[in-house]
């Protein structure tokens, strides 16, 4: 083998070829020339061909070519080896490559015998060229047919697209397009729902829907959904959805269509309305309402009131009215039906009908709504016939009663003529027939009274108010010189629109009553004369009577006091002349237990134990206040008796020269109760305050006169200071508003504006009466008290001094203390003032001369 090899690409053996041409240039460089062109023709000849092939991959039989290029090659190389072995003797390489060019031009051979067949059937250029104008039209058609197909599917009214397996749309109409919110339908092209206008729940929807169809190959129809539209407006739809198949029946997609309902939807929604309204108008109906053709054959019964129908509805419906009804009856009822067709317009009638036990009236209204079909609506009407029935008999009654009654009755229409008149008024009253009022108006009538009378109804008639209680005097007609007194009432009687369309009058003579009227006034004269009298009587007795009560309750209170004074003084005097040696003995024997304990300070175990108990060193300290403090009390006690007597005074029954100021001291001891009961009230009030007694007495004489009757003066007025105090604390003030200070009446005087003991404040917490005194010139002494309570209103300070008169609760008090209280300062030759207002408090001043006139007597 390496021998062979040796001999193949060793070229010892052999000469050049360039010695075959005898080395001659010429023909040496003709030979490698040619060659070379040769060879390069060949080897450029394969590029072009692979070229080609790579250019045009449609070219059948392509790998001919690389045959074709093989052997091109192999003949190149030939060529080539022609030129080496003019130099080199490589035969054997020469000889090889031809061979393998031998090799490769017979397989092409063979494989080109073989291809020469199928090649011949090829078209040929022409062929070719009629080919394409055939295609060129059938694209120009099909062009066309899908112009159409696109124009079709863009103006029908339904929204058409098509998606592929992945709910990627590929292609929709222009109405799908402009609802997705898009300008042209190939612009949907690779979007998915959630890219468009819906909704997200929406487009969820949509692909659940679609994949849905598409795994059970199974088409769904008259989807009902809402879409949200491009322009944000919710819309219905109605969806159809099928899937898509390829030629081998595989899903490959879903074509879909779908149209807007939303008019549709809405007219089911306004027609269920209307169904419902329908159905609650029937259930509130009460008339039967039924539909008949011309021959009387019940077609439809309403369900409105199936209690009134002559017979059940199942039992009614196509049958004729001869079959349900007796014929008379039957004949008129076809009759009206025939007649409202024939006419083309509502006929209505009333008929009665016994339906059960009972008879039921019916208002009937028959009205044509086809050529040969009425509808009947039955009204029941019973309660109108029966009221109807009771208003006939009520009118009957009324005609008794006006034509029988005892005054006087008309009734006038607008133009004021008389309707109806009864005789009371016509005969006994006016002195006429009824008949000459009848028609006739008032002026025609009874021209004396028209004057009168006329004017009020023409009111009335405007105004629609009644007039009551109009008297009146005129003559009787044709009976010169009689007159009748009357008293009338007259009233609007309203037509249907509420205004007044007629005047009814009522007229009772009086004629009796006025003359009792007279004579009861002559009588009423004289007697209102002997009241005034035994009034006058009356207030003499009264004052009297109040006096004498006065004088015989100071007169017993007196006694009282006196008494009590007389046993209490006794017993006090005892008591307070022991008290001294009783303090006396205390401290001697006080001083003797301090003796025994400074000499015996070791006592023994009983003694200790005792002393312990008792608290020795205690007693020492505390007997000798408790015996100063009964001292005290036995001291207020006498001072208490001696107020008694002083403010008694019943061994001064006559005018004598007192101090005031002690008066009024020992009036103060004696309400020592009264103004802590008032603390404690104030204190409940949440004021925590004490009535504070604010004197500020000026340099008086002695006075002349009757001490006690003053004290019992200084006792009302400081009494009714401390309750207005108390009605203040307690929020019961009298009256309301008002500011300043005003003056009553009776005398009462003015405040001197140059007083300097002004009215407590009466914005204070602190609840104050102030007593003041003065003396002006040399012969009147003024004592104020004040206080700043709860005041009084101006109408109570004008009844202030009246007898009787209080504005305490019942039981609290008798309305004569002030009363007494003026007639005493009175008697003195003084005045009794009072200065108040509203939530201001109140002043009394009391002014009384030095000296009394002789003679001026008891109070």
């Amino acid at each position: 083998m390496l021998e062979i090899l040796q001999n193949i690409f060793t070229s010892n053996q052999f000469i050049p070829h360039g010695h075959c041409y005898l080395w001659k240039p010429g023909l040496v460089g003709l030979n490698i020339l040619s060659d070379s062109l040769i060879a390069l023709a060949y080897y450029s000849i394969p590029l072009l061909l692979v070229t080609i092939v790579r250019k045009r991959g449609d070219l059948p039989f392509d790998w001919i070519f690389i045959l074709f290029g093989t052997f091109i090659v192999a003949c190149g190389t030939g060529h080539l080896l022609e030129i080496w072995t003019l130099w080199h003797p490589i035969y054997w390489i020469s000889g090889l490559v031809k061979a393998l060019t031998a090799i490769v031009s017979v397989a092409t051979g063979i494989v080109l015998l073989s291809l020469v067949p199928k090649i011949l059937t090829l078209p040929s250029p022409a062929q070719l060229e009629e080919a394409n104008r055939k295609l060129e039209t059938e694209i120009e058609k099909r062009y066309l047919v899908e112009e159409k197909l696109h124009l079709a599917m863009d103006n029908i009214p339904q929204f058409l697209f098509w998606k592929d397996k992945n709910s990627v749309y590929q292609g929709c109409n222009r109405n799908f397009a402009l609802a997705a919110g898009l300008n042209n339908p190939e612009d949907i092209v690779g979007l998915t729902d959630y890219e468009l206008a819906w909704k997200r729940e929406e487009s969820d929807f949509f692909r659940q829907c679609d994949a849905r169809v598409m795994t059970t190959d199974t088409p769904e129809y008259h989807i009902i959904e809402t879409q949200l539209q491009a322009d944000g407006t919710q819309t219905w739809v109605d969806t159809n959805k099928v899937p898509l198949h390829n030629d081998e029946g595989n899903v490959i997609g879903i074509l879909g269509t779908y149209e807007d309902i939303t008019a549709r939807k809405l007219a089911e929604e306004e027609l269920q309305a209307t169904v419902a309204e329908l159905r609650a108008l029937f259930a509130a109906m009460s008339d039967v309402i039924i539909v008949m053709d011309a021959k009387g054959s019940y077609l439809k019964i309403a369900p409105t009131n199936p209690s009134l129908s002559y017979k059940p509805p199942r039992d009614l419906i196509g049958k004729t009215l001869h079959e349900v009804f007796p014929k008379a009856e039957a004949d008129a009822f076809l009759c009206n039906i025939r007649r409202a067709l024939e006419q083309r317009q509502t006929v209505n009638t009333e008929y009665s009908m016994i339906i059960g036990n009972n008879e039921y009236w019916f208002a009937n209204s028959i009205s044509p709504i086809q050529e040969d079909s009425v509808i009947i609506v039955a009204r029941d009407i019973t309660e109108r016939k029966i009221l109807e029935k009771e208003l006939a008999m009520r009118e009957q009654l009324l005609n008794l009663f006006i034509t029988a009654a005892p005054v006087g009755m008309c009734i006038l229409d607008d133009q004021l003529r008389y309707l109806q008149v009864n005789e009371a008024l016509a005969e006994t009253i006016c002195g006429l027939d009824v008949e000459r009022f009848i028609g006739r108006p008032i002026g025609e009538v009874i021209p004396h009274v028209a004057p009168l009378i006329e004017p009020i109804y023409r009111r009335i008639l405007t105004t629609g108010e009644s007039v009551l209680n109009v008297e009146g005097c005129s003559e009787k007609a044709e009976q010169p010189g009689v007159m009748c007194h009357w008293v009338a009432s007259q009233f609007a009687i309203p037509g249907e629109d509420g205004k007044p369309m007629a005047i009814g009058a009522i007229v009772a003579d009086i004629s009796d009553r006025k003359r009792a009227e007279n004579a009861l006034r002559q009588s009423e004269t004289e007697l209102r004369k002997k009241n005034q009298q035994l009034e006058h009587t009356l207030q003499e007795l009264q004052r009297t009577q109040e006096q004498l009560i006065q004088s015989e309750k100071m007169s017993s209170l007196g006694q009282l006091v006196a008494g009590v004074a007389h046993e209490i003084n006794n017993p006090i005097s005892f008591i307070y002349g022991n008290l001294t040696h009783v303090s006396e003995y205390t401290q001697e024997l006080l001083s003797l237990v301090c003796l025994y304990q400074q000499h015996y300070p070791q006592p023994s175990a009983e003694i200790e134990t005792l002393s312990e108990e008792l608290d020795l060193d205690f007693l020492a300290q505390d007997l000798p206040k408790i015996l100063s403090s009964m001292k005290n009390g036995a001291t207020r006690i006498r001072e208490i008796v001696l107020s008694l007597r002083n403010f008694s005074r019943l061994d001064e029954a006559e005018v004598k020269a007192v101090n005031i100021h002690e008066g009024i001291d020992n009036t103060l001891l004696i309400l020592q109760n009264r103004l802590h009961s008032q603390a404690l009230a104030w204190e409940k009030g949440g004021r925590h305050a004490e009535i504070k007694i604010i004197k500020e007495y000026g340099k008086l004489p002695p006075v002349k006169c009757y001490a006690g009757q003053l004290n019992q003066v200084f006792l009302n007025i400081l009494t009714n200071a401390i309750d207005a105090l108390d009605m203040k604390a307690g929020d019961k003030g009298l009256g309301t508003g008002g500011k300043g200070l005003e003056t009553g009446d009776k005398g009462l005087g003015k405040s001197p504006s140059n007083s300097q003991f002004p009215i407590p404040n009466p914005q204070s917490p602190i609840p104050e009466i102030r007593i003041s005194t003065e003396l002006q010139g040399n012969d009147w002494v003024v004592v104020r008290i004040a206080d700043n309570g709860c005041g009084m209103t101006q109408e109570v300070r004008r009844r202030l001094f009246d007898p009787f008169f209080t504005t305490k609760p019942v039981g609290k008090g008798t309305g004569l203390g002030l009363s007494i209280s003026y007639q005493i300062v009175k008697k003195h030759g003084g005045i009794l003032q009072c200065v108040s207002a509203p939530t201001q408090g109140a002043e009394f001043v009391i002014r009384i001369p030095i000296q009394q006139k002789v003679g001026i007597g008891n109070c």
